[in-house]
């Protein structure tokens, strides 16, 4: 039997988060970052209670997204490390505590590092927590599958042959290695017609919407309001309803 007391601070510090949920991805680039980033701002637009929490412990990037600079910025500390305020949504990564500088961490020292910011961080009462986690299938993923059993998995892919290649692997895992955990899948960068809903109906999935390419958001990263005024902004106001829906059912 593990007798880390950092489990117990895991369990105590989400105590009052109501719903987890893992945002994922079979491989990089698919976006896994902007949709946490757009979906915790849509969320806290909407009025509720929200963080987002960038768990890439070597190459945190959702700071980026927000505008936040991690060499000016400090968390507070109260029971705990208390996270940034940014546009309504509480945020904390890895980046504050390394100034932005590279993290090179093996397997188990990034294992490390997730129990530790999880166990440390004060987040209050939430209603939505969105995870960044690191992309692909490695041991920070089942790490922390591990460590918020009850977590939503919302996984992300493109309807690019690659991305839907090692998506399917993804999914394949999550439907047979954990097959009570409830599974969203998110199409993003979509151009036109959905095409991910036939892997959503193999895997067991919940298909809950699309985000479309815009070329906007480039130019519009580091500025919460410009964001969200882009098609994926506006999108995901409406993938958030789809999610509390979901939630609610």
């Amino acid at each position: 039997m593990e007798l880390d007391p950092r489990l117990w601070g895991i369990r105590s510090m989400l105590s009052r988060v109501r719903h987890k949920i893992l945002v994922l991805s079979g491989k990089g680039g698919v976006g896994k970052t902007l949709t946490t980033a757009l979906l915790g701002l849509a969320a806290a637009r909407k009025g509720l209670p929200v963080g987002a929490l960038d768990l890439d412990v070597t190459d945190p990037n959702l700071h980026v997204v927000l505008g936040v600079d991690p060499g000016r910025e400090w968390p507070g500390e109260r029971k705990g490390i208390l996270p940034v305020h940014v546009a309504g949504l509480r945020f904390m990564s890895v980046a504050f505590f390394t100034r932005g500088r590279a993290a090179p961490l093996r397997g188990r020292e990034a294992s490390e590092a997730i129990r530790e910011i999880l166990s440390a961080t004060n987040w209050g009462q939430l209603e939505l927590l969105l995870v960044d986690m690191p992309p692909g299938l490695g041991e920070e993923m089942l790490e922390t599958l591990k460590l918020i059993p009850e977590s939503i998995a919302l996984v992300v892919g493109t309807p690019s042959r690659l991305s839907r290649d090692s998506l399917a692997r993804l999914l394949s895992l999550l439907a047979e290695n954990m097959p009570t955990r409830r599974i969203l899948l998110l199409e993003n960068m979509a151009r036109g017609e959905a095409v991910l809903t036939s892997l959503a109906r193999e895997y067991g999935a919940r298909y809950i919407g699309s985000i479309p390419y815009d070329s906007r958001v480039e130019e519009a990263l580091g500025d919460p309001s410009r964001l969200l005024d882009t098609g994926p902004g506006k999108a995901s106001e409406c993938i958030v309803e789809a999610i509390l829906d979901y939630l609610s059912s």
